[in-house]
């Protein structure tokens, strides 16, 4: 029973997390970062949601490490970049011209 309840609570914390990401790529306003927001929906998607699925006996059995679960330290080292990428394309949303073709003023000295 505890371990439904554990399973529950892991699925919905990562449909939260991917719906959070689906609203950094719809609060952007640059083609280039939503492009990079919706590869990372489908990179976290998959490896945090298959073996969640596979746990629960609907998917097959491979050997797929959990996003943020796992013991190698190279997956973690590329989870975290990821999630850094993301909020680094989170922080920079107000940058850009919202018109195509916009140019920032320059000043003349």
């Amino acid at each position: 029973m505890l371990r439904l309840v554990v399973r529950d609570r892991v699925g919905v914390l990562i449909l939260l997390f991917l719906v959070r990401i689906w609203n950094i790529s719809t609060v952007h306003r640059d083609s280039y970062a939503k492009y990079i927001a919706a590869l990372l929906i489908v990179v976290f998607g998959f490896r945090l949601l298959w073996p969640l699925l596979m746990g629960l006996g609907i998917l097959p059995r491979v050997t797929l490490d959990p996003t943020f679960f796992s013991y190698s330290g190279m997956n973690q080292i590329l989870d975290m970049a990821a999630v850094g990428l993301l909020l680094s394309i989170y922080r920079r949303k107000n940058m850009i011209p919202s018109e195509v073709g916009e140019a920032a003023p320059m000043m003349v000295v």
